[in-house]
Order: C-alpha cells, then structure tokens, then sequence
C-alpha cells in the first residue's frame, strides 16, 4: 500500500554519469571503479563468460601499462584481454 517508488535508470546508463547521456564506449576505457553496463558484446568467447548486453560489470583494475584489466559480475572477476575489452560497448 504504501511501497515507495524505485526509480529506474535506462539500460546502457551509466552509473557515474547522467542518465542516458553517455554514448556507447570500449570497456577499456573505463576508469577504476566504475559499474556499467553492457551494450553490445560481439565476441563469443567472453559471452560465454556471462558478459552479455544489459548485464552490470564492475572494473576493478584498469591501469594504462597494464595488458589486462579485472572485471567483476555478479560474484565473478574475470581478467580480461586489453584486445577483447575493446570490443565489448558499455555505456
């Protein structure tokens, strides 16, 4: 009866960024941190992983040098290629 609104953001929002203002960008490019969600994910091998559009990923290293970055989904950390992380849009 008296439950209160949720407000929802748009998928491919991201979190740190007002809504539905950001276009779509590599997940290479995002800073540490940052929770955003999946876009559009052409590569086979990291849906497989459960990287799939409208699924919410953490960043939890992402530095320049480094040739890999560490996800998180869900309960899962995954260390991502620099290569395939470009490929997978979020936004």
């Amino acid at each position: 009866m008296f439950r209160r609104k949720r407000h929802r953001r748009k998928a491919g929002a991201c979190f740190h960024c007002p809504v539905g203002k950001t276009p779509p960008c590599p997940l290479s490019d995002c800073p540490e941190k940052a929770r955003v969600r999946v876009v559009s994910n052409p590569d086979r091998q990291t849906l497989e992983l459960g990287i799939y559009p409208g699924s919410l990923v953490k960043v939890f290293k992402n530095h320049l040098g480094d040739p890999n970055l560490v996800v998180g989904i869900g309960d899962s950390r995954f260390i991502l290629d620099r290569s395939l992380a470009r490929n997978i849009k979020v936004g």
